[in-house]
């Protein structure tokens, strides 16, 4: 591929110059390598090591590494940056009065900073929504006929909801979540269909039910509650299909 004869660095694993933004890009567009575990690793260390868990990106970068985080299995991560709250992340702003985002993470007053109310760094927004209430579309689908909604269960945090409005109305996910016990609340507009995902969490023994009917009990699907399709045990969660409409899931165990 002439991007990676041109960009890539065999002998380190990096692209370009190495920044977070030049190995996010490549990876979030998948671009094959000999080494992209090597690429990973830089990143990763970059983040993690290097910036103590903080980023050093711009407009682009910053997009696309939480979703990238996210994507890869790393939204704890993700998270992590989030909550930052010295320089530079969005928690510095608000330490220091930003009621709007700015446009540079420093501190700056007069001309050197151009704006206190900018969409810049405005990202984190989408990736609230789409990350920590898992609201996404359907992988290869499109005007959200088909809804993904798995949200991130991520460290410290025990509940968090969102909502966006679609072509075909509102999407929306609140959660909540103890030692034995998640309550994931969805709706999905009508003419659409979604697949929740429920993580297991290390919870045993699970049972989960949807306003009282069971639908998994016993380590299998039991059918006749409305508006159910479908659920499967995969990837440490219970995946359960929907048609439109507002449900209550509660998944319990020991």
């Amino acid at each position: 591929m002439a991007f990676n004869r041109e960009f890539y660095d065999p002998r380190t694993g990096d692209y370009a110059d190495g920044t977070q933004t030049a190995n996010t890009l490549a990876l979030f567009l998948e671009l094959p390598t000999e080494k992209q575990g090597g690429t990973w690793g830089r990143l990763f260390d970059d983040i993690v090591y290097k910036n103590d868990s903080h980023l050093t990106t711009g407009i682009i970068g910053t997009k696309y590494i939480m979703e990238l985080l996210t994507r890869s299995g790393n939204a704890d991560l993700a998270y992590d940056i989030a909550c930052k709250t010295d320089y530079p992340s969005w928690g510095y702003m608000i330490r220091n009065g930003a009621t709007t985002l700015w446009e540079l993470w420093q501190k700056r007053e007069g001309p050197s900073m151009n704006s206190h109310n900018h969409p810049m760094f405005g990202s984190v927004g989408s990736w609230l929504y789409k990350a920590l209430a898992g609201i996404n579309l359907a992988p290869g689908t499109t005007g959200f006929e088909k809804v993904l909604i798995a949200p991130q269960m991520v460290r410290d945090l025990t509940h968090a909801s969102g909502s966006t409005t679609t072509v075909r109305g509102e999407v929306a996910c609140a959660w909540s979540r103890t030692e034995t016990a998640v309550r994931v609340e969805v709706t999905v507009p009508f003419g659409s269909e979604a697949e929740v995902v429920i993580p297991k969490l290390g919870i045993r023994d699970i049972r989960v039910t949807e306003g009282g009917a069971p639908i998994w009990a016993q380590g299998k699907y039991v059918a006749g509650a409305a508006g159910i399709v479908g659920a499967v045990d995969k990837d440490g969660a219970i995946r359960i299909t929907v048609g439109s409409g507002r449900y209550a899931f509660i998944l319990e165990g020991k």
